[in-house]
């Protein structure tokens, strides 16, 4: 909470994020579902903002997603990464018929985590 009892968001940030604009490949771990494409809009060490064309959603409560999408480097090539991680949130957005949705990563290799931290290292 904020000092004047507002919920501040970047108060509750473990880690900095940057704004980011590439592709991701998600599927829910816990349905048979088929693979869906969605918008990265900020990206983390911990986790991934989305932009989806559909609620990410699981009976079980919070969906668990396997995910890959390729990273972009300052060489202009691109890393490809892939991690599982648990949809924290999956909010409509109003004007549009989209989610914007933030995903948790729970499992990621250390050197995909290193690939993040140094991206955003370089546009913090």
């Amino acid at each position: 909470m904020s000092f004047n009892g507002q919920n501040d968001q970047s108060e509750r940030r473990e880690y900095p994020r940057v704004p980011v604009d590439f592709l991701v490949t998600f599927k829910v771990l816990e349905k048979s579902s088929p693979e869906e494409v969605a918008t990265a809009l900020d990206i983390s060490v911990g986790g991934v903002g989305l932009l989806a064309s559909a609620e990410i959603s699981s009976p079980e409560g919070r969906a668990q997603i396997s995910l890959t999408f390729d990273l972009p480097c300052l060489s202009g090539e691109s890393r490809p990464v892939s991690a599982t991680g648990e949809v924290r949130y999956c909010l409509k957005l109003t004007e549009e018929n989209r989610y914007r949705v933030g995903v948790k990563f729970l499992q990621i290799a250390d050197e995909d985590k290193l690939a993040i931290a140094d991206f955003v290292r370089m546009r913090y």
